[in-house]
Parts: C-alpha cells; structure tokens; sequence
C-alpha cells in the first residue's frame, strides 16, 4: 500500500474532489420536473410529483417569471402517464426565463428557460472523398432529444472549413417541415488537397450537446478503385512471453491463437533470432459488380518501427506509405487468384519482431492483368503480452458510479478475447484462476479495511460474463458521521475516519503453473478493466434507496428492483417515477409501494412493477421517488440503462430490379409502416435517399444519418444534458457525486468542504473555496481516491491527438438546389434510356459517384402504411449501388439501408482505364479492356474501335483492334496518345462481338482532364484591408500581379482568401502548444500558459470544438493541480514550494495571471482563495516608490520572456501587468489595497524609460491594463 499522502499534497488536489451520491432529496411539499431549457415552438413533457393527499391538477401553467398570475401556455395531462403534461411552448415567444406552475400556485413551480435547447442536429454527407471541381451535398436534421421528432422552421449555420483551418464557406438555412436543412459546397477546380470539415450548428441552441454536428471529407485526386481486396487471418492474435517486451534480443514465447480456439501453440520462440511462427490467412479480390478478380496478390506482414527505429527517417519516408512507419517481417509473391474463391496463404514471420501492445499488419495487394490496376486490402492483428490475451469490461449493473452503504451493489465482469469474442467457460478455466477484488478506500488511512475477495468460477460465466453482488455495511456512528461540522482535517478524521469512500474494484488472474495472482490491466476499447465506486451522500445520514436497471420479461413487462434501508412500513403507499432520455423527459408514472418486502441482511428488498414508454433508445434514465408516512425527507435513485435504437416506426427501402442494364428505368419504393412495441403507423411522412456507388464506398464511410448516428447523437446529448428536472427549491446536476440528479434544497449549512492544513503547525479554519457547484453537498473526501496514490492521489491523463484550430474566412458560395454533381448529370442530347447513340451502339457516359440525392413526399393513401415511389433511370456505370434512406415524420424517424443492392451490369462491355489527369504535350498510355461474361462463351471474337478527339494525338498503336476475352475475364489493348490542349477531352471505345447469333456491343466515353506542362510556381502578396475606414460600406485597395515572361501559356490561376483574422495565417500550429503540464513549478506554468491562451482565442472566435475543449480543461485541470502543490504557505509560488526558502515575485505573478485567465474562460474553476493570496503576497512586494522588489529565484530564465536579467521596470510591469488582469477577469476577486497598489505602479511605469523594445511593449501593456494609457497612447509611445 503506498504511504499516507502530506497534508499538502492533500490541498493540492482539492480540485479533485470525487464522492459519491445518489439519493435525491425531496421536499414534503409537492413538485414539477420539467427540462431546464426549452425552446419557443416545441412540445415538451413536464412531470407532476402527486404528494400525500394532494390531488394532481389537470393542467400545468407556462408563466413569466415577473407575472406568475398569466398563463402564456397550458400544459395538459397525458391519459396514459400519470403525472405527465405536454407543454408546447408557443412560436415566437421572447427568450429568457419562465415557470412552470400549478395553476395559480406559483409556490409549486420549475424555473425553466425558453430558447436554449437541448436538440438533436445529425449532418450527412452525400461521400466522403470528392474531386476538386465536384459539389459536396449535406443535409442537417434536428430532432428533439427526447423524442426524435422534427424540429421544423430551426436556423442552421452551415460551415466549411480547409484542412488548415480556413473558413471556405459560411451559410444559414431554414430546417423545413421534416427537419431538414440541404447544402450545397462547390469544391474549386484547384482547391487545398485533404480532410475539410464541414460543421452545422443549431443557432440560438447555446452549448448544448447535439446543437452542433460535423462531419470530416476529403479532397483528393483519385481514381475510383473497380475492384475490392480482402485479406483476413486464422489467427485473432499473437501473444508473447514476458521477454517480448521492449527488448530485441530476449527470448519470446509465442502463442499464435486462431479464432476458433484461444489455446493452438504454432510455435515457440528458442531464443534465437531466426526463431518464427506462420501466419495463415485467405486473400480475395471482387469486382465492385460482384465478378471475382483473377489476378495475381502478394502478401506482407508488417510491424510498426519502434520510436528509435524512425530516428533515421526523413520527412518524406515518414510522410510514405504503409512501409515508412512499419517495416516489412515477411512476404508472399505470385498468389494466383481464381474464381473459385479465397486463396489460402502461409507467412512465416521473425518472432524477435513481435511487440506487445502492437498491432501487425497484413496487407495484400492484387494486380489484375487485364487492365494493369492494383489494389489493396489490410488487415491487422494485435500482439500482446501472456497473460493479456483476455480482457476485461468492468461495470455497475445500475449504469452509476456509486454505492450506497448497506446496500448491495451488483457489479458485471465480462471477459472477452482480443477479437472480442466472448471466451468459452472450457477456455476459462483452462486459463487459469479469477477473483474479484473490492478495495476499500477510508477517510483515515489507518482505519482502513483489508481487501475483499469473490472467486469467480468459471462455470459460472455466462458467454464470457457474470454479475457479482458486492456486499456493503454501514459503518459505525461514533467512526462516520458525515452531517458532523468540521473545518480542519483533524475534525474529519475524528468525526468519519472510518467512512469507506470508495470502491475500487478490479480483477485478478492467477495464470496455470504461476503461483500468484497478477491484477488485469487489459480493457476493450471504450471500456474500463476496474470501476471506481463513490459514496453516496445521505442528507439524512443514514438512510438509502436504490433501484436496479428496469428488465423486461418475455411477455414484455417491465420491472425493477427497490431496496432501502428504511424499513418500508415507514414508508408512504405511493411510488412516484420518472424516465428520461437524452435529457428529457418520455415517461412517468406512480405505482402502489410493493405489498411484500423480503428482509435481506441490514435491508429490505421487493420487486416493483413498471409502465414504461413503448419507444426507448439509447442511454435512458429510471428515477424514483418514495415518501416517508411522517413528515421527512423523501429518499430517491435512479438507475442508467442503455436500449438499443428503438425507432417509432418502420422503414424499408427497395429497388424494384435486382439487376438492370444501363440506362434502364426502374423505381425505388419506400414504406413506412408500425412496430410490433408502437403500433405507430405514419400517416404522411417524409423521406431522403442517397445512392453511392460501391467504387466511392471503398474510398471511405461517408457521414450518413442512420440507425448508428442517432444512437449515438443520443448518447451525446444525453451526456452533455443539464439536469432534466428543475423543482421548487434548486436542482443540481452533481457530475462530481457520481453522476445523479439531487435535490439539495435540506442540505445542512455547517456541511462544508474538508480543508487540510498547509503544514502540522499551521491551522486554516476558513473553507477551501466555493462550492463546487451551486447548492451541491460537500465531499466526504478531499481526494481522488482511485488514483492509486491513496488519500491525496492523481492520475495523470493521457494527451490526445487534436486537429488543427480554425479561423473565420469571409466568402460564402452561393446554394444550388440539391442534385447530382455537374460533371455526372446528363447532357441533353443523351436518350431517356441513359445513353447517347454511336451509330447503332449506346455510349455509356454518365458515371456519377453518387447517383441519387434526393427526398420525396410519403403519404398512406388507401393503405394502412405511408408509401412512395422514385422512378429513376440506372446509371452507366458496371458496378452496384447502394440504398440509404431515413424518414421523419410528427411521430419521429426511422432509417434504413437496403439489405439488396442494386446491380447494373451486362455480360459484354468495354472498360477505358484513364488517370486523373494528364499533361499536355507528354506521352500518355490509354489501356482498354474489354469484359466477357457471356455464360457458356467460353471466349468471343471482338471489335474495338477507340475514336480520339482532334485534341488528342494517336502516337503508338492502332485505334482498331480485334481482341479474344475469355469467359470471366478481359482482353486489353494499350495505345500510347499525346493531348494538345489545355482542359477536359473525351474518348471513345466501342466493342463489338456476336455471339450464339446475337450481336454484343458497348460504347464507353471517358473524360481526361489536361493539365499545362511546366513546374508549378506561385505568387502570394498580402494587404490589410481596415473595415473601420469603409466608405459606403466598401473598402477598395488594388494590387498589381505580373506573370513571369515564361509562364507557360493558359496556366495561370488567381485565387483570393480573405482572412477575418491577423493570426490566421499562422494559426495551423496550435495543435503542437497543447500539452500535457509537468515538471517543476516554473516548467508546468510554461507547458500550461499556451493551452489557456489558445482557449482563449478559440473561444474568441467561436472555433472551440468539443474535442478540443476537452483536451484543454484536462491539460488545464492537470496544470493547474499541479502547480498548487508548488505553493507556499503565504500564498506565493516557486519552482519546488517549500523546499526554496520563499516564494519567487515572477513566479507569482505568473501563476496569478494565467489562474485569472483560466478563471476568467469559464472552462475550469479556479479557487478565489489561491488567487486572493498570490495577489496580496505581490502587494506587500511593492515599494515606495511603486516598483516591486524581486524576491525568490527563476530557474528557467525562458519564463521571463525578453525581460529576462532586465531590472526592476521590468518586473513592475510584470506584476502591475498580471494584478490588473486579475482584477478584470475575476470581479468578484477582493485582494486588499489592490486599486492603491496598481495607481502607485502606474505612477512609477509612466516616468520610467523602457531600455528595449521588449521592456516597452511590456510597460505600455501594464500602463493599459491599469487604466493610465489609451490604444492610440501606446501607439505614439512605441
């Protein structure tokens, strides 16, 4: 066990406090739960709590918060939730604040506020990789969160943004009817090559989650992959011994384990380095129109390099291929493909390579003959250590992450291999022995209790998993008191020394011929190998509810589980509960209090009958609410659970032909019908399809609105709701007390927060800051207990990768209404049939990547399901199609993709094989190809005719040639051509054969871009343009571009980017200045200032995404408890605290400027008390004269900037610089004799000289801040 933590290390990480809770307080009186925000033109549920003798009202009151006697809306009763009203918030109702009331009674009421809504926004894309000079389609769709229903007349703010960061495309629209808002972004024909971002906001949603969703494309040169690799491994992992660490020389033992069976040895590393072991796989390659590919496929293993291995890199390998950051273990040439199927591989592989904690990886590469092209497919295996070849998912039953003493707390372990499947109890026990560990954590190190152990027997696995009931005790009043009042930390341990605080839970293993037990540290991705479990707090000290995650039997009720430690005769007959999802509330109900309780062991125990709403998705919330008979305090929990998506009614999606030809007409039928749970059959609804072809889906998974988006988008908005319920007397949203809804409105005044003292001899009586949040109970601990440090423990976070920051740019394209890309559409002169004519033979032209984008009108008719129809007419592309759709309607949304695709083939066709783009004047290869799946043929006789553009030069080979394709497979022919101009040509290939007395034919046109012959150069000249001096709204500035004397004639390009920011232009970079801090005082203040300054601008320019804001607050949470373990008693800093005899003045000042700012960004709160101190600590620094006196060292000289070594102007500039900005960004900070001490330092600073220009700007800045100078002062000055 590691040591008891110092005291000071203890107020260190008071930031960090975690403790649990779960009970909800309640008031005798009645109550209403409402969502805290609302929006104007939205339907909403509100809940009733039905108290005592009091009878529910039949209809709820929308009132202003300044006149509580005038309904604006009423909310009624909804027949089939008891205690539940729709409340539809009126149109064009003001934003603010507002009550929802009983009628007349404003005494019982939720405070709620109208505009800031918690809503659902998913974005689609039309792909996910487009050319330069194609058109990139979205759609954004609102729901409510709760619901899933349309959210008609939203305003949408529609951006695109450049893989470095540049605004390229700025747009609002109107969500119409079905919640649906269409754009529109015109890729230029040169535009920057990468991943754009495309965002849309809800606006007037405030911050909430799923008021913003993006989505990532790409820009690209390609050229659409005609066929598909796959490769896949007998083997679902590798496992190594202890001595394949990190080493290269060392023994290793591997296991290679097949999918079927996690015990198969292939081999055993001696020790030498020409040991191997054999991977076995099967590699295939199909046509994207379903044809098998007879080719020739080679395999490679490859190990990612090793951080020492990649010293030698260049920029350039390290920016290659699959090989720059792996290296090649072993090879497989001249695979021969066939059509009958996966071709089986062998590969010996070095065992000395192999890396725990790496993934190898197979790539196959095919090469099809015919027409040249490659292709490659990868798949990956993961190494691990011995030992590790089973993971595990640690989780409360209840979906919280809390216990509640005296009450049991059912725990889920699941073991899964490394291909996550679930590992047979045969496997199991052949893997060695397992035990559940619960360690207890306790206020007093000394009182603290041994660790409990449950075997878990391998029988008792249930497809890898099994709950366990953990075992809770109250623990003695005279040991834990947590309603004592207590201001010191020897007041703490005296009053709760022996309250258990936490669970820390995990799993040990004691593998076969080992004889001790190892903890696993192995977790599947997005799950946790061990649960910390925080104390629930009780305002009444000693009594607990519970309730387990609601089930469902097979004939579909619904049923949870109700504990306390009250003895239910104490209780009211009544059990009132509510359901929320994704921050809102679906459901309510009451229920007779169960008749029969069983007695357990300390409490009692019934099953408690539910209604819950019929469409449940997503993470969703049970909470419920018992009454004691006697007035008291009400007890109240709640249980998580997830559902799958649950959609209000059915969606499918179908092309009327499995197969067509191109050019042929045919139709896509929707129909939206009822679920077996809802019965809900739309009756007018509204759908929006899209098509891709399989060659685009190979290129990447598009952003589509789906089953899988929704679900997720609920996950989100469910974890970024506020609070759901707002009730008379103020609700908090505790995240800190283990993630439940309380009500604290009973809670003590002398419950406070536990303060440790800076040293034995030192005692601080006051409490350490405010609360951590409005109205929340006080910790039962000031630590992190789980950190593995005990007591006063930190765990640091792992740093993340960002994407680059954004900056505004003007311009804003304008809309188009929705439809294929320009280059795909038809030209006129193409047949109704889909092609035009090339004497007798139809000429396949139209190939878009995405066929159909488009919505239709669905409505019952005469039908009991809401049907449409789509006549379309099939693409000229050979290849399949895909069909996706989703449909809203007033009842919500449903989504679907077709499990048939859609074929468009013919057994005779010609293929014409061109690169992106070509330059003018150079020799180019055309490769044609023509296809043969003439059933029977055997082989066939063709004519190929390829007719060239009098742009384009025949320089090698014939333009007419007969070809012999065989059945299943294609003849080629290469021609070597010169185009002469600049822009797009076309070429033409027609095939014909007869066959069986049938004449076969085919025409293909393909466009080829030229490009101009030469190097590229460019020519970048910059202005400012000052807004601020506009006449008529214009400003006007001109600049003179000449074009070198030996451009090369048509190549010239102009673009112009307006950069709504002076940082743009650099702005790219900000990912490298967020960093994790560490280090000593001075080395964490240096790490931690840049992830508070790039907070600050990106919260300035509205760009501060969510995964960047999260990446921030942790590397800010992690600076800023670090830093305090570096301060002094008297309030001052300095690089190792109180091992250096005083705090340093630059230090100070230092810590006391960022914290300001880091207060002053509303993303961390800072505690005012350390503030207070540091400023007063500078105060008393300062002279008569108004400089302030250097005291304590600088180590690292970097922090000073240019100051460095300067004198004492410097340093009051410094500090008169870092008091006033602490005075504006914390108004409320009140630092004694501050106002007198900052005039005294302008007084001093206005007759001083600045030696450099540093050391000016460093005074001008300060002399500011302070009030004394003006903008344009400190222009003339400088």
């Amino acid at each position: 066990r590691p040591t008891p933590p110092h005291p000071k290390m203890r107020e260190a990480t008071m930031l960090f406090v975690l403790a649990a809770a779960a009970l909800l307080l309640l008031p005798s009186e009645a109550l209403v739960v409402c969502p805290a925000s609302m929006a104007a033109g939205q339907t909403y549920y509100c809940f009733f709590s039905v108290t005592g003798t009091q009878e529910a009202p039949s209809q709820l009151e929308l009132v202003a918060s300044s006149d509580t006697s005038s309904a604006l809306a009423v909310a009624t009763a909804d027949a089939s939730n008891q205690g539940l009203y729709a409340l539809a918030v009126p149109s064009g109702l003001a934003p603010g604040n507002y009550g929802v009331q009983a009628p007349g009674d404003a005494k019982v009421s939720a405070e709620v506020t109208i505009a800031a809504e918690v809503s659902l926004l998913l974005l689609e894309a039309d792909r996910a990789l487009y050319k330069p000079g194609s058109t990139a389609r979205f759609r954004a769709l609102a729901l409510s969160p709760g619901l899933l229903r349309p959210q008609g007349s939203r305003e949408v703010t529609f951006e695109v943004t450049s893989p470095e960061g540049f605004k390229l495309l700025s747009v609002t629209g109107t969500t119409d009817a079905a919640g649906v808002a269409q754009f529109e972004f015109p890729i230029a024909q040169e535009p920057l090559l990468g991943p754009h971002s495309a965002r849309a906001t809800l606006d007037g949603a405030g911050q909430g989650a799923g008021a913003v969703a993006e989505a990532v494309f790409k820009v690209e040169e390609y050229v659409l992959p005609r066929f598909e690799v796959k490769v896949v491994a007998d083997q679902s992992h590798l496992s190594v011994g202890s001595g394949g660490g990190w080493g290269g020389g060392g023994g290793v033992a591997v296991k290679m384990v097949s999918s079927s069976s996690s015990s198969s040895d292939s081999s055993t590393g001696s020790g030498s380095s020409s040991s191997t072991s054999t991977i076995t796989g099967k590699v295939s390659a199909d046509f994207t129109f379903g044809e098998p590919v007879v080719g020739t496929a080679t395999v490679v293993v490859w190990a990612p390099l090793m951080p020492w291995e990649q010293v030698t890199m260049s920029k350039d390998e390290a920016e290659g291929g699959q090989g720059a950051a792996h290296k090649a273990l072993a090879s497989l040439n001249g695979i021969e493909l066939t059509a009958d199927g996966p071709v089986p591989f062998e590969l010996p592989v070095p065992t000395d390579s192999l890396r725990a904690g790496t993934d190898l990886v197979i790539e196959a590469t095919v090469v099809y003959p015919a027409t040249g092209e490659r292709q490659s497919g990868t798949h990956n295996i993961p190494v691990r250590y011995q030992g590790s070849d089973l993971q595990v998912d640690l989780s409360l039953v209840d979906g919280g992450e809390i216990f509640r003493p005296g009450l049991p707390l059912s725990v889920r372990v699941a073991l899964t291999k490394p291909d996550g499947q679930a590992p047979s109890n045969e496997e199991l026990a052949a893997a060695g022995n397992f035990k559940l560990v619960v360690d207890r954590q306790t206020v007093s190190w000394e009182q603290r209790a041994d660790p409990t152990e449950i075997t878990l027997a391998a029988s008792s696995f249930v497809d890898g998993a099994q709950t366990v009931q953990v075992s809770t005790t109250k623990e003695s009043s005279d040991c834990c008191n947590p309603l004592a009042t207590r201001t010191t930390w020897e007041d703490h341990q005296k009053a709760c020394g022996c309250c258990i605080t936490t669970l820390n839970i995990y799993v040990d293993r004691k593998m076969p011929a080992e004889e001790n037990f190892q903890r696993i540290y192995s977790a599947p991705e997005g799950k946790s190998y061990s649960a910390c479990v925080r104390r629930a707090y009780s305002p009444s000290g000693n009594n607990y509810l519970s309730v387990s995650a609601p089930s469902q039997d097979s004939d579909g009720a619904w049923s949870t589980v109700l504990r306390s430690t009250q003895d239910p005769a104490e209780l009211g007959d009544t059990v009132e509960y509510v359901v929320t999802q994704a921050g809102a509330v679906v459901g309510s109900s009451t229920a007779p209090k169960p008749s029969s309780f069983t007695t357990q062991a300390g409490y009692w125990e019934a099953t408690l009958p539910l209604q819950m709403p019929s469409s449940l998705s997503g993470d969703v919330r049970l909470l419920v609410i018992t009454r004691p008979k006697a007035k008291g305090k009400a007890l109240a929990a709640s249980a998580k659970f997830s559902r799958s998506l649950s959609l209000p009614f059915s969606l499918t999606a179908s092309f009327t032909a499995k197969e067509v030809k191109p050019g042929a007409a045919l139709s896509v039928e929707l129909q939206a019908g009822s679920v077996q749970d809802t019965g809900i059959a739309p009756v007018t609804a509204h759908a929006f399809v899209a098509s891709l072809d399989r060659s685009a889906e190979l290129l990447g998974q598009r952003a589509a609105i789906g089953s899988s988006a929704i679900l997720a988008a609920l996950s989100k908005a469910a974890e970024g709701a506020a609070a759901t319920p707002v009730a008379a007397k103020p609700w908090r949203h505790c995240s800190n007390f283990g993630d439940d809804v309380m009500v604290v409105a009973e809670l003590p005044e002398d419950v406070q927060v536990v303060t440790a003292t800076n040293s034995e001899d030192v005692s601080d009586d006051s409490t350490y800051g405010k609360a951590l949040l409005s109205q929340c109970p006080r910790p039962l601990t000031d630590s992190w207990a789980c950190g593995g440090m005990g007591g006063g423990g930190m765990e640091m976070m792992e740093d993340a990768a960002m994407a680059d920051g954004m900056v505004a740019m003007a311009g804003a394209p304008a809309m188009k209404a929705a439809g294929a890309d320009d280059a795909n559409k038809r030209t006129a002169d193409e047949s109704e049939s889909g092609a035009s004519e090339a004497g007798t033979v139809a000429v396949r032209k139209f190939f878009p990547e995405t066929w159909l984008w488009t919505d239709l009108a669905l409505d019952q008719g005469d039908s009991t399901v809401a049907s449409g129809s789509l006549a379309v007419t099939a693409p000229d592309t050979i290849t399949t199609w895909s069909l996706e759709a989703f449909c809203t309607s007033p009842d919500g949304i449903s989504a679907v993709r077709a499990e048939t695709p859609l074929r468009v083939f013919k057994p005779f066709f010609v293929e014409v094989r061109l690169p992106y783009a070509a330059i003018r004047g150079e020799d180019l290869e055309v490769t044609i190809a023509v296809f043969n799946y003439i059933e029977g043929s055997s082989s066939v006789s063709a004519n190929l005719v390829v007719t060239l553009p009098e742009e384009v030069e025949l320089i090698e080979g014939d333009a007419s040639v007969t070809l012999q394709p065989a059945e299943g497979s294609a003849a080629k022919t290469t021609m070597r051509v010169r185009p002469k101009t600049l822009g797009t040509v076309r070429l033409l290939a027609t095939a014909t054969a007869s066959y069986g007395g049938q004449q076969m034919s085919d025409a293909m046109e393909k466009p080829l871009l030229v490009r101009a012959e030469g190097i590229p150069m460019s020519q970048t000249q910059s202005l400012v343009l000052d807004l601020s001096s506009a006449s008529e709204g214009k400003v006007t500035d001109s600049l003179n571009l000449v074009l070198p004397d030996n451009a090369v004639n048509g190549s010239a390009r102009l673009a112009v980017s307006a950069v709504g920011d002076l940082l743009g232009p650099t702005i790219s970079g900000l990912d490298r200045l967020l960093r994790i801090p560490t280090g000593c005082g001075e080395q964490n203040m240096i790490t931690l200032a840049p992830n508070v300054y790039v907070a600050k601008y990106l919260l300035a320019v509205g760009q501060l995404r969510p995964d960047i804001r999260q990446r921030i607050v942790n590397n800010i949470v992690v600076g800023y408890g670090r830093e305090l373990t570096y301060r002094h008693p008297d309030g001052s800093f300095s690089a190792f605290g109180t091992s250096d005899e005083s705090g340093s003045t630059w230090l100070t000042a230092f810590v006391l400027r960022v914290f300001a700012e880091v207060q002053g960004t509303g993303l961390v709160a800072v505690d005012s008390g350390v503030l207070t101190k540091a400023g007063e600590w500078l105060v008393a620094l300062q002279e008569s004269d108004g400089s302030f006196r250097a005291v304590g060292n600088v180590i690292h000289q970097e922090m000073m900037g240019g100051a460095a070594g300067s004198a004492k102007i410097s340093l009051t500039a410094y500090v008169a610089s870092a008091l006033a900005k602490a005075k504006a960004e914390v108004p409320g900070l009140t630092v004694s004799g501050l106002d007198e001490a900052l005039q005294k330092a302008a007084t001093f600073l206005s007759g001083a000289t600045a030696v450099s220009t540093y050391n000016a700007l460093l005074l001008a800045h300060a002399l500011v801040l302070s009030g004394q100078w003006t903008n344009d002062k400190v222009a003339d000055e400088i």
